[in-house]
């Protein structure tokens, strides 16, 4: 689990064989958006609004910008290398302004280490 501050409070990582599945809940305890990612060759896609979006890799290092299908929005996704061992994906909604949906950060297992969102840019750490 991922403990922040309101609205999201907390982030769950759920796993279905390949699957990432990560789990919003809000303050009433209930969960709110899934961010489903699917393995696909060695990297992690996301597919939103019918668009598939490359949102993990260890080997791309990417800044994408993807329009939905119905084309009034849309979305970047960066992919960055942070150090030898970390990485870090962010999901921006990029019109009509740049806003962080989510930013995850992951090993080069793609193990998650913290998750971070727009609101005042809160990090969520892992429970050790």
């Amino acid at each position: 689990m991922y403990y922040p501050q309101l609205p999201v409070t907390s982030y769950a990582l759920k796993t279905n064989g390949d699957t990432l599945n990560v789990v919003e809940t809000d303050a009433k305890g209930e969960n709110g958006r899934v961010w489903k990612l699917y393995l696909k060759g060695d990297e992690y896609y996301m597919e939103w609004l019918g668009v598939e979006m490359l949102m993990m890799s260890t080997h791309q290092l990417t800044d994408s910008l993807y329009t939905n299908s119905m084309k009034y929005q849309q979305y970047r996704v960066c992919i960055e290398r942070i150090n030898d061992s970390l990485f870090a994906c962010s999901f921006y909604q990029d019109i009509p302004t740049k806003w962080l949906l989510l930013r995850m950060y992951y090993d080069k297992d793609y193990n998650l280490t913290a998750i971070q969102r727009e609101e005042a840019f809160v990090d969520y750490e892992g429970e050790r």
